[in-house]
């Protein structure tokens, strides 16, 4: 019995070492490999459609052309101290003694993108995914945790098009979550 009872205790603590591992390896990082410093120095796709020669003439099907895109698009605000969404909680919520590390290490993965709308644009993302919630009486991007009210991606989105004549954007929508009954039945009206 006492041999079984050690074999536990050496389990949870290679558990706990190997937590305490991934959270340093986690928050180690001051910056991440594809920051909003590093656009400034690369070339600017801003008319990564609109400079195709001949591509207005020969009126593709948009099947036919080939864009970048990124998942998750707007990530970028999401923080150490962001608000788990409310439609992720069932799966992140919890009450265990490590529960703000297991959030810590989870926050850091959900962050995707560091770019804003304008920059992952002029980067030469042309498909958006996007990721919304209704939190605090408007709508959200949100990747488990809230990052920034949607208004503020799409004002850099509609910034952007007037900026660039010619460009196309594709919007994704997708998991739009109201998280509140009321609110989703409101929803159902209008998609």
């Amino acid at each position: 019995m006492k041999k079984n009872l050690g074999k536990g205790k050496k389990i949870v603590a290679a558990i706990l070492i190997c937590a305490l591992l991934l959270a340093v390896a986690a928050f180690s990082f001051t910056e991440l490999p594809f920051s909003a410093a590093k656009i400034e120095g690369t070339k600017d796709y801003s008319h990564a459609i609109a400079s195709v020669e001949g591509i207005t003439t020969a009126n593709p099907r948009v099947i036919d052309i080939a864009m970048l895109g990124s998942h998750d698009s707007f990530t970028n605000d999401i923080v150490w101290n962001s608000p788990v969404d409310p439609d992720a909680i069932g799966g992140i919520e919890m009450q265990t003694p490590v529960k703000e590390l297991i959030w810590g290490i989870s926050r850091r993965y959900a962050v995707t993108q560091t770019l804003d709308a304008y920059d992952q644009l002029r980067a030469g993302a042309r498909y958006l995914d996007i990721r919304l919630s209704w939190f605090e009486e408007e709508y959200y991007t949100k990747h488990g945790f809230i990052s920034a009210p949607f208004q503020k991606q799409a004002e850099q989105i509609l910034r952007f098009l007037a900026d660039n004549k010619g460009e196309v954007i594709i919007l994704n929508f997708q998991q739009m979550h109201f998280f509140n009954q009321r609110m989703r039945a409101k929803s159902m009206l209008w998609f």
